[in-house]
């Protein structure tokens, strides 16, 4: 996005990508909108529908990012290693299902790319080596984020089992002070 904006602000741009970027500045503030109602929500009630609101997420991040690439057409391949950014970090924030899920939301944006915007109909070679590459290259490292993901896993449930212990005597299984 601030590759487009400095894009956008050097001069280089006829008046069409200005009516565009005053779009994207829109959709950013109903992004914005969302984002603080969502805050909201996690905050009123931190454990409820993790799983809905994760996949809810990937879904805005790559919906965002396929709306952009589509009405900057041309100047949106500046957009498209996002993608890969997105794949990687669902991978890494969330764990390996929200990692499949991400790469399936993404060929799906691939193909809504290709169907509605005929810039990237006439360059699909450039929109197939950008899908290839945003396939291939979490593809690389998913071992390294299946790891990661156990390790914080592991992680966790060791600081379940000290925040217990902490709590409770370990020899009588009275509550400590501290429960008190």
């Amino acid at each position: 996005v601030l590759t487009l904006v400095a894009f956008v602000l050097s001069g280089q741009s006829n008046g069409a990508i200005a009516e565009k970027a005053v779009l994207s500045g829109f959709v950013l503030l109903v992004v914005d909108l969302f984002s603080i109602a969502h805050y909201y929500f996690i905050s009123r009630y931190p454990g409820t529908m993790v799983d809905i609101r994760k996949h809810l997420l990937l879904l805005m991040d790559v919906a965002l990012l396929t709306f952009f690439v589509l009405i900057f057409g041309e100047n949106g391949i500046f957009l498209l290693p996002l993608y890969t950014v997105v794949v990687m970090r669902a991978g890494l924030d969330f764990g390996v299902p929200f990692f499949y899920t991400s790469l399936f939301l993404t060929a799906v944006s691939w193909f809504i790319l290709y169907a509605y915007s005929p810039y990237w109909q006439t360059h699909t070679d450039i929109l197939a080596a950008f899908a290839i590459a945003t396939v291939l290259m979490p593809l690389f490292y998913l071992k390294y984020i299946i790891s990661i993901h156990e390790e914080n896993t592991e992680i966790g449930q060791d600081l379940v089992e000290v925040e217990h212990d902490e709590s409770y005597d370990e020899l009588t299984g009275i509550a400590s002070r501290k429960e008190f």
